[in-house]
């Protein structure tokens, strides 16, 4: 054999191993969301934290604008040192775009993104420009480089946000505003019926962990939690483990909840008042609120030692203190109401 032919097919050969290992990126296989960091989920995505200030979103008319609250404070300032700065076009830091109907904050690792048409990372006095959406018909969910949208109403696609590439696409999957998230290779989503769903994302594989009720699901500390809806007024708090399937109700009549180190916070239904327990539900406490008020959605910020409570108004949340079992009503956080 000549040596112009050798060198040729060693030429050929690696070419070949080239094309292969690009045919191979990307593939399902080599999705992993194991990492610690991404296991503490807030249900919602309004308030968000990268350990040493919380962001939050405004929409307003002339755009969504990026809020800032510092480590010690209450106060809220657009995310922008530009004194001068109206907010209100692309060259601020604070603001990120359009009125659209699909936009979210979200943590990953110590990094916190805004998902809208546009996707930005969010620092303080800084957005980078990460990558752009379609429309989309459903909640996104963040684990970078990847996302997870839905294209069409039944439709989820899953996108590498460094390469622009689609990954993988899930047909004839309805997805629903409260309880879809990543753990350990699959996508765990409830549907529009209230059915809670795992997903593989390696082998397409779809197992049904709830058939029915199903709604708020979220993963802490490798248990799986949901709340299970019942023909009654009586909502469960159902812990699962991942591994074997094994299923308890820890609480019952519980509207929203969420996690902080050993405790779990969670405002009941149909009273609305608020408590705080173990993860396991014992050790109910109840934490008092003012009169007439109902509690709502409950945000954590471990990093900043801070759980933040609605009453039902979507501008205002406020401080409790985890030491003293206490809500601080007389320093609301409020977000500004933009006119304009």
């Amino acid at each position: 054999m000549g040596k112009k032919m050798l060198s040729g097919i060693i030429f050929f050969l690696l070419g070949l191993s080239v094309f292969l290992m690009s045919c191979q990126q990307d593939t399902p296989s080599e999705i992993h969301v194991e990492d610690t960091e991404r296991e503490v989920t807030n249900l919602f995505k309004d308030w968000v934290s990268d350990g040493q200030d919380c962001y939050c979103t405004v929409p307003g008319n002339r755009g969504t604008v990026i809020y800032r609250m510092e480590e010690n404070g209450n106060n809220l300032i657009p995310n922008c040192d530009d004194l001068l700065c109206k907010h209100d076009n692309p060259s601020c830091s604070a603001y990120v775009g359009g009125t659209e109907g699909m936009d979210s904050l979200h943590r990953d690792g110590d990094q916190v993104y805004y998902l809208g048409n546009n996707i930005y990372q969010i620092e303080k006095n800084k957005k980078t420009s990460v990558a752009t959406l379609p429309q989309r018909y459903g909640p996104d969910v963040l684990f970078y480089p990847y996302v997870a949208y839905f294209a069409e109403q039944d439709t989820v696609v899953i996108k590498n946000l460094e390469t622009e590439k689609e990954v993988k696409q899930f047909e004839n999957i309805t997805g629903y505003t409260q309880g879809n998230f990543f753990y350990k290779d699959s996508l765990y989503y409830v549907t529009a019926e209230l059915q809670f769903v795992r997903l593989d994302l390696n082998t397409g594989e779809r197992e049904v962990l709830e058939k029915k009720g199903a709604t708020r699901a979220s993963v802490f500390d490798d248990q799986i939690y949901y709340v299970k809806v019942g023909e009654g007024e009586e909502n469960c708090l159902i812990r699962m483990n991942p591994d074997t399937g094994e299923k308890e109700e820890i609480l019952q009549n519980v509207f929203y909840y969420n996690m902080m180190d050993e405790w779990m916070y969670y405002s009941s239904y149909p009273e609305r008042k608020l408590y705080r327990c173990q993860l396991d539900g014992s050790n109910t406490m109840e934490i008092p609120i003012t009169e007439g008020l109902q509690a709502g959605v409950i945000w954590t910020l471990p990093e900043l030692e801070k759980i933040l409570v609605d009453f039902d108004d979507y501008y205002t949340v406020y401080s409790l203190d985890t030491e003293k079992g206490s809500i601080d009503f007389e320093n609301p956080i409020c977000k500004p109401q933009e006119e304009g």
